[in-house]
């Protein structure tokens, strides 16, 4: 991580305080004066930018370096798909058909959390370590939570000087 994990929460908070006053200030109404087909072109990019993002951990592809072109990015998918882990298609395939299956026999439970739920229990159950997880691909998930940021914000006062 290029920014580190303080400056995640540092975004993270800035852009919820963002989200509450836009939430306040009713500006969401403010859609209304952009062209439709710019807001479905902008939507449609943010969605194949998502899902070409994840096609390599659908793969359980090894060896991927991220680039931030798109074109360098499927090269990249291209050049390592020899490296595909059946097991992890396998999770990724049960995750998608419990989340499409989960509105029709329960429809107010979230199918994604049904999803995720099943199919790491199976993984972990059935072929533990053969799939990769936050933990192998990341380093885990801190523990602690830092107070840096909120020690940085009471000592100088804005956010930016931190």
């Amino acid at each position: 991580m290029a920014y580190g994990y303080e400056n995640l929460l540092l975004a993270g908070l800035m852009a919820g305080v963002m989200l509450c006053l836009m939430g306040i200030f009713r500006m969401g109404t403010l859609i209304k004066f952009i062209p439709r087909p710019v807001t479905i072109g902008f939507t449609s990019g943010i969605a194949v930018t998502i899902f070409t993002g994840q096609i390599a951990n659908f793969l359980g592809l090894t060896g991927i370096k991220k680039h931030q072109e798109f074109i360098a990015n499927i090269k990249e998918i291209v050049i390592h798909i020899n490296t595909i882990n059946l097991l992890s298609i396998a999770t990724a395939a049960l995750c998608f058909c419990v989340i499409l299956a989960t509105p029709k026999l329960l429809p107010k439970v979230p199918g994604s959390l049904i999803g995720l739920i099943i199919s790491t229990v199976i993984a972990a159950l059935f072929y533990p370590g053969h799939v990769a997880t936050i933990g192998t691909a990341f380093g885990g998930i801190p523990s602690t939570l830092h107070c840096r940021i909120f020690i940085c914000l009471r000592l100088h006062g804005a956010i930016f000087n931190c």
